[in-house]
Protein backbone atom coordinates (compact mmCIF):
# COMPACT_ATOMS: atom_id res chain seq x y z
CA UNK A 1 0.00 0.00 0.00
CA UNK A 2 1.31 3.41 -0.74
CA UNK A 3 2.42 5.41 2.04
CA UNK A 4 2.09 8.70 0.39
CA UNK A 5 -0.88 11.37 1.00
CA UNK A 6 -1.59 12.74 -2.15
CA UNK A 7 -3.79 16.27 -1.66
CA UNK A 8 -5.93 17.42 -4.66
CA UNK A 9 -7.09 21.49 -4.74
CA UNK A 10 -9.60 22.62 -6.39
CA UNK A 11 -9.00 25.76 -8.55
CA UNK A 12 -9.00 28.86 -7.44
CA UNK A 13 -10.85 29.97 -10.19
CA UNK A 14 -13.77 27.47 -10.22
CA UNK A 15 -14.04 28.21 -6.21
CA UNK A 16 -14.22 32.01 -7.17
CA UNK A 17 -17.09 30.75 -9.97
CA UNK A 18 -18.90 28.93 -8.02
CA UNK A 19 -18.82 31.50 -4.89
CA UNK A 20 -20.24 34.25 -7.36
CA UNK A 21 -23.14 31.76 -8.63
CA UNK A 22 -24.39 30.89 -5.11
CA UNK A 23 -24.29 34.91 -4.36
CA UNK A 24 -26.59 35.37 -6.97
CA UNK A 25 -28.94 32.43 -5.93
CA UNK A 26 -29.10 34.37 -2.74
CA UNK A 27 -29.82 37.63 -4.12
CA UNK A 28 -32.64 35.76 -6.25
CA UNK A 29 -33.75 34.21 -3.21
CA UNK A 30 -34.07 37.49 -1.37
CA UNK A 31 -36.11 39.21 -3.78
CA UNK A 32 -37.93 36.11 -3.95
CA UNK A 33 -38.95 36.28 -0.21
CA UNK A 34 -39.47 40.06 -0.49
CA UNK A 35 -42.27 39.41 -3.16
CA UNK A 36 -43.63 36.40 -1.25
CA UNK A 37 -44.35 37.93 1.86
CA UNK A 38 -45.02 41.53 -0.02
CA UNK A 39 -48.03 39.50 -1.70
CA UNK A 40 -48.91 37.89 1.33
CA UNK A 41 -49.20 41.45 3.55
CA UNK A 42 -51.76 42.25 0.29
CA UNK A 43 -53.94 39.16 1.19
CA UNK A 44 -56.52 39.39 3.56
CA UNK A 45 -56.28 37.07 6.11
CA UNK A 46 -60.16 35.24 5.59
CA UNK A 47 -58.82 34.53 2.08
CA UNK A 48 -58.99 30.50 1.66
CA UNK A 49 -55.28 30.49 -0.25
CA UNK A 50 -53.47 32.18 2.77
CA UNK A 51 -52.31 29.02 4.32
CA UNK A 52 -51.12 28.07 0.81
CA UNK A 53 -49.37 30.94 0.47
CA UNK A 54 -47.93 31.02 3.90
CA UNK A 55 -46.76 27.83 3.03
CA UNK A 56 -44.95 28.92 -0.15
CA UNK A 57 -43.20 31.54 1.82
CA UNK A 58 -41.91 29.57 4.41
CA UNK A 59 -40.87 27.16 1.93
CA UNK A 60 -39.10 30.12 -0.17
CA UNK A 61 -36.84 31.25 3.55
CA UNK A 62 -35.38 27.25 3.75
CA UNK A 63 -34.53 27.30 0.56
CA UNK A 64 -32.93 30.23 0.62
CA UNK A 65 -31.37 29.85 4.07
CA UNK A 66 -30.57 25.89 2.61
CA UNK A 67 -28.46 28.17 -0.36
CA UNK A 68 -27.07 30.70 2.09
CA UNK A 69 -24.46 27.73 3.17
CA UNK A 70 -22.99 27.24 0.01
CA UNK A 71 -21.93 31.29 0.09
CA UNK A 72 -19.90 31.08 3.41
CA UNK A 73 -18.86 27.38 2.43
CA UNK A 74 -16.83 28.82 -0.72
CA UNK A 75 -15.71 32.36 1.17
CA UNK A 76 -13.99 29.70 3.79
CA UNK A 77 -12.40 28.15 0.39
CA UNK A 78 -10.58 31.02 -0.93
CA UNK A 79 -9.87 32.42 2.38
CA UNK A 80 -7.84 28.93 3.48
CA UNK A 81 -8.21 26.99 0.69
CA UNK A 82 -8.45 23.06 1.52
CA UNK A 83 -7.78 19.64 -0.74
CA UNK A 84 -10.69 18.62 -2.26
CA UNK A 85 -9.65 15.06 -1.95
CA UNK A 86 -6.30 13.17 0.31
CA UNK A 87 -5.63 9.91 -0.91
CA UNK A 88 -3.90 7.89 1.90
CA UNK A 89 -3.12 4.78 2.91
CA UNK A 90 -6.43 4.46 5.02
CA UNK A 91 -8.62 6.12 1.97
CA UNK A 92 -10.09 8.90 0.32
CA UNK A 93 -10.64 11.78 2.29
CA UNK A 94 -13.24 14.12 0.42
CA UNK A 95 -14.35 17.38 0.60
CA UNK A 96 -16.50 18.47 -2.39
CA UNK A 97 -19.41 20.44 -0.89
CA UNK A 98 -20.69 21.29 2.15
CA UNK A 99 -23.31 18.54 2.14
CA UNK A 100 -20.58 15.79 1.09
CA UNK A 101 -17.48 15.45 3.42
CA UNK A 102 -15.49 11.89 5.01
CA UNK A 103 -13.66 9.48 4.72
CA UNK A 104 -14.13 6.57 2.66
CA UNK A 105 -12.08 3.60 3.48
CA UNK A 106 -10.59 1.18 1.23
CA UNK A 107 -12.51 -2.11 2.11
CA UNK A 108 -15.59 0.54 1.72
CA UNK A 109 -15.30 1.11 -1.63
CA UNK A 110 -17.30 -1.19 -4.19
CA UNK A 111 -16.03 0.26 -7.84
CA UNK A 112 -14.77 3.43 -9.20
CA UNK A 113 -16.14 4.82 -12.80
CA UNK A 114 -15.93 8.06 -14.57
CA UNK A 115 -19.53 9.78 -16.19
CA UNK A 116 -18.60 11.35 -18.88
CA UNK A 117 -21.76 13.84 -20.20
CA UNK A 118 -22.37 14.21 -24.26
CA UNK A 119 -23.71 17.80 -23.39
CA UNK A 120 -20.85 20.43 -23.17
CA UNK A 121 -22.05 22.10 -20.17
CA UNK A 122 -22.20 19.43 -18.16
CA UNK A 123 -19.17 18.73 -15.54
CA UNK A 124 -17.86 15.28 -15.87
CA UNK A 125 -17.82 13.43 -12.99
CA UNK A 126 -15.40 10.81 -10.34
CA UNK A 127 -18.26 7.99 -9.02
CA UNK A 128 -17.26 6.56 -6.11
CA UNK A 129 -19.85 3.26 -5.25
CA UNK A 130 -19.58 2.72 -1.54
CA UNK A 131 -20.23 -0.03 0.39
CA UNK A 132 -22.48 1.79 3.54
CA UNK A 133 -23.63 5.33 2.63
CA UNK A 134 -25.79 5.50 5.71
CA UNK A 135 -22.42 5.42 8.01
CA UNK A 136 -21.66 9.24 6.48
CA UNK A 137 -25.41 10.38 6.67
CA UNK A 138 -25.43 8.91 10.47
CA UNK A 139 -22.94 11.93 11.50
CA UNK A 140 -25.01 14.81 9.87
CA UNK A 141 -27.47 16.73 11.67
CA UNK A 142 -31.27 16.12 10.92
CA UNK A 143 -32.02 17.95 7.65
CA UNK A 144 -28.30 16.92 5.95
CA UNK A 145 -28.99 13.60 6.77
CA UNK A 146 -32.31 13.53 4.97
CA UNK A 147 -31.19 15.30 1.53
CA UNK A 148 -28.03 12.67 1.66
CA UNK A 149 -30.43 9.82 1.81
CA UNK A 150 -33.09 11.69 -0.79
CA UNK A 151 -30.20 11.09 -3.09
CA UNK A 152 -29.63 7.57 -2.12
CA UNK A 153 -32.80 7.04 -3.40
CA UNK A 154 -32.45 8.43 -6.66
CA UNK A 155 -28.54 7.91 -7.50
CA UNK A 156 -27.53 4.93 -5.02
CA UNK A 157 -24.99 4.53 -2.41
CA UNK A 158 -22.55 6.44 -5.00
CA UNK A 159 -21.00 9.54 -4.44
CA UNK A 160 -20.32 12.07 -7.11
CA UNK A 161 -17.57 14.75 -7.62
CA UNK A 162 -17.43 16.86 -10.39
CA UNK A 163 -14.01 17.16 -12.57
CA UNK A 164 -14.11 21.34 -11.43
CA UNK A 165 -13.22 20.54 -8.18
CA UNK A 166 -10.07 18.82 -9.23
CA UNK A 167 -6.35 20.56 -10.42
CA UNK A 168 -5.63 17.31 -12.16
CA UNK A 169 -6.88 15.37 -14.55
CA UNK A 170 -10.39 13.11 -14.31
CA UNK A 171 -8.06 10.57 -15.70
CA UNK A 172 -5.07 10.61 -13.46
CA UNK A 173 -7.24 11.52 -10.38
CA UNK A 174 -9.08 8.05 -10.98
CA UNK A 175 -6.00 6.21 -11.88
CA UNK A 176 -4.66 7.17 -8.26
CA UNK A 177 -7.64 5.74 -6.58
CA UNK A 178 -7.85 2.68 -8.72
CA UNK A 179 -3.80 1.70 -7.81
CA UNK A 180 -4.36 2.89 -4.32
CA UNK A 181 -7.28 0.32 -4.32
CA UNK A 182 -5.47 -2.83 -6.11
CA UNK A 183 -2.71 -2.48 -3.92
CA UNK A 184 -5.18 -2.44 -0.66
CA UNK A 185 -6.89 -5.57 -1.68
CA UNK A 186 -3.15 -7.33 -3.06
CA UNK A 187 -2.06 -6.90 0.67
CA UNK A 188 -5.52 -8.02 2.41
Amino acid sequence: MAKDTIEIYSPRKNIVKLFILTIFINLIGIVMIFISFKSILMISSSNILMPIYLFFFYLIIGLSSTIGNPCTYYLKRLIKPKPSLIINNVGIYFDIHQFITGTIKWGGIKEISMTVYKINWLPSSLNIKINRLNKLTSKRNFFLEIMLKTKILFRGNSIEIPEFMFSMQLEEVMGIIKKNLDEFYKHE
